[in-house]
């Protein structure tokens, strides 16, 4: 039987808070729903488990019982920084990485001759950072010059990658073509199909991608309805929101040589796709 190189699980948007259901949100069945996520991950022993961000939807304090799910995972997980889990005091904005465990907000990781590059698109927001810093002058000015051109994605939920950021993805990209890795993307905000939900220098994240040939797929939350579509030959996943409705949804994923094999839960999609 065919063993896939790598495989793992996929969480996306779980935004509990202690609140009342809002909107088709049920805040706090995602605790239920998330330990559901954590004993199937258990059972089927992945190489790592995939949080695609906004683990709360508000309040500091929240973190504490998805934290609490989340760390009786028996392998390891790899957390990414949603809008949402900005959604808290002015006074906590910095704890936030470290709490959830991530040290660095973008940061990239080898998982067999897989390279995983793990974007931070709250870097240039109106959320992630306090009024009078720079990074929220610079994402005022995006913002506003967004909303003059009538952007589809121009909302203060969304935000943008800094030229640093978009530097480093190039040169992690250069070094997995001299290492001979293929790269799988991923990142909160989607870049593709082209939708309201997306980082809002979508378009530049692409034409760095663009210059790489070593790129399969690119992964990504914050669409709750989720999302699909292929670009030049890469897949582009947007994973369905787990705060949303009574049924649950998360991913089991299995890359192979030459596909990927998404096992969906509840509202999440079955799919095949070539790499």
């Amino acid at each position: 039987m065919e063993k896939p190189e790598t495989s793992f699980g996929v969480i996306a948007d779980p935004q509990f808070a202690d609140k009342d259901t809002s909107r088709n949100r049920y805040f706090r069945m995602s605790l239920e729903k998330l330990e559901e996520a954590i004993e199937y991950f258990n059972s089927r022993k992945p190489d790592f488990v995939m949080v695609m961000g906004d683990l709360i939807d508000v309040g500091f304090s929240n973190f504490s019982k998805p934290l609490e799910i989340i760390n009786r995972c028996e392998c390891p997980v790899r957390m990414i920084i949603g809008n949402h889990d900005y959604n808290v005091a002015q006074n906590h904005l910095e704890e936030v990485p470290l709490l959830i465990g991530v040290p660095e907000r973008y940061y990239s990781f080898r998982q067999n001759n897989w390279r995983f590059i793990v974007l931070d698109g709250n870097e240039i927001s109106l959320f992630a950072n306090p009024p009078g810093s720079m990074e929220y002058a610079q994402a005022e000015k995006i913002h506003e010059t967004m909303l003059e051109n009538k952007a589809e994605n121009a909302f203060k939920w969304n935000g943008a990658i800094g030229p640093a950021q978009l530097g480093w993805l190039e040169m992690e990209l250069d070094d997995a073509e001299k290492n001979e890795e293929e790269v799988i993307v991923c990142s909160h905000y989607p870049v593709y199909p082209p939708d309201y939900h997306n980082l809002w220098n979508d378009n530049e994240v692409l034409s760095v991608l663009d210059k790489s040939s070593r790129v399969r797929a690119f992964l990504s939350g914050h669409n709750h309805h989720g999302n699909y579509g292929c670009r030049n030959g890469v897949q582009f996943v947007s994973f369905s929101g787990m705060v949303d409705f009574r049924d649950n949804t998360f991913a089991y994923v299995e890359i192979y040589q030459n596909r990927m094999q998404v096992k969906g839960f509840g509202r999440e999609s079955d799919r095949t796709l070539s790499l």
